[in-house]
């Protein structure tokens, strides 16, 4: 009775494969099936040609099945569950069959003759038979049918539990070898991602030094930067507020240090001086380099740099001051040159017949910038500037492909002002 209502439902579904990709449960269950329902040779593994998955339960009574059976393993964290499993086969070909009007003695053409498409459309009946077990209240199944539900159940538990560990076990393996780390070629390639671990190789380990905000009085509406971010998102999304977080500068390095591996101990600071260096504080100590296979590797670096005429010269922009810092510094302490100093070398400025201190025009295909020379033990055919005072020699496109860093440095040539 139970039998003929699944093939009336079957019938009045339309059951097809295409029908089944609609269902709202369709890929976890098919996700299992793929799985644990493995196709088979449409000719028996074992058992010779003639045997039936069906004739003698003794050929199967173990874990794996010794036939050509479409369900192939009936054991699960340790409980077998054979007697339902191979139950749940034969009531999904006998729906099948009646479906499609088959008779009783057809049922062995798809375990003899069955190419893979037909045994896919008998697993596309198991679907849906478990489809509605899963949607049936627990009080109203039958032993048969619970029996069942717990054996996917526990299946797809143990299925995540696996996918689970693998990501872990993939988080530890990039944590402990970033330099070496591979990505899972099928799930690159799914999902077009590449990994280049060169950097963590070659790139020494950072260092952290903690400076803490500094109390007192503040300039009216001025705020930090990370504070900025944090007040669009809380006023642009006030229904997910709670998630936002990062309250104060703690709690973004607490979240810096969980979101990447590199930077653990960052959120320890806590007072002034507070300091990291990853790696220790003396890096491949013993002899071993982060490579692949701990050796140093050496390399020639082509510096690209243009041939200088006999009246150009190349330019670089220095900071004097801390890159980071809003304090513009008017004599570099360094170098004690003021910020309008071109610093030159003693041989450029014999050749060009200048003295210490002539006013100058450079010209770059970009622009000019007019300075004071200043004798600095600099190497010939080089100058320098200070940065943001010569930007107007600087080029607006040259940009690194790479990193996307403006190029601070120019081609220049000097023109005397001394005469004007």
């Amino acid at each position: 009775m139970e039998t003929q209502k699944r093939n009336r439902k079957l019938r009045s579904r339309g059951f097809t494969l295409t029908a089944l990709r609609r269902s709202l449960i369709y890929k976890p269950l098919a996700i299992v099936m793929a799985v644990l329902l493995l196709p088979a040779l449409s000719w028996m593994e074992s058992g010779g040609a003639n045997a039936r998955p069906f004739q003698a339960n003794a050929q199967a009574q173990g874990c794996t099945s010794t036939t050509n059976s479409i369900i192939q393993n009936y054991c699960v964290n340790g409980s077998a569950y054979f007697l339902d499993l191979f139950q749940f086969e034969q009531e999904a070909v006998d729906a099948y069959r009646k479906v499609h009007s088959l008779p009783t003695t057809d049922a062995h053409v798809i375990y003899d003759y069955g190419r893979q498409d037909l045994r896919n459309a008998v697993r596309g009946v198991m679907m849906d038979l478990l489809k509605d077990i899963i949607l049936k209240p627990a009080s109203k199944r039958t032993a048969h049918e619970q029996a069942l539900y717990n054996w996917l159940q526990t299946l797809v538990q143990q299925n995540e539990i696996g996918e689970y560990t693998a990501a872990l076990n993939n988080y530890a393996s990039f944590h402990a070898n970033a330099c070496g780390y591979q990505l899972d070629p099928n799930i690159a390639a799914q999902y077009s991602l590449s990994y280049n671990g060169t950097p963590w190789c070659y790139g020494g380990t950072p260092s952290a030094i903690f400076s803490p905000e500094i109390p007192g009085r503040r300039i009216g509406s001025a705020k930090p930067e990370w504070w900025v971010f944090r007040e669009v998102m809380l006023r642009t999304r006030t229904e997910r507020s709670a998630l936002v977080g990062l309250s104060d500068a703690a709690g973004i390095r607490q979240e810096i240090a969980r979101a990447i591996p590199l930077y653990e101990g960052i959120e320890t600071f806590q007072a002034k001086g507070d300091q990291v260096q990853w790696g220790g504080p003396t890096l491949f100590a013993d002899g071993r380099f982060a490579t692949p296979d701990g050796k140093a590797h050496f390399a020639v670096v082509s510096m690209g740099r243009q041939a200088l005429g006999a009246d150009q010269f190349h330019v670089s922009t220095r900071r004097g001051k801390q890159f980071n810092s809003m304090v513009q510094r008017r004599i570099d302490p360094l170098t004690g040159a003021d910020r309008g100093d071109i610093l030159i070398s003693a041989d450029d400025l014999a050749r060009l017949r200048l003295a210490d201190g002539a006013m100058v025009r450079l010209k770059s295909g970009s622009g000019a910038f007019d300075g004071r020379l200043k004798q600095a033990p600099i190497k010939p055919g080089n100058l320098e500037i200070h940065w943001p005072e010569g930007n107007a020699l600087l080029s607006g496109t040259a940009i690194d492909p790479d990193s996307m860093e403006p190029d601070y440095n120019a081609v220049v040539t000097i023109e005397s002002l001394t005469a004007r």
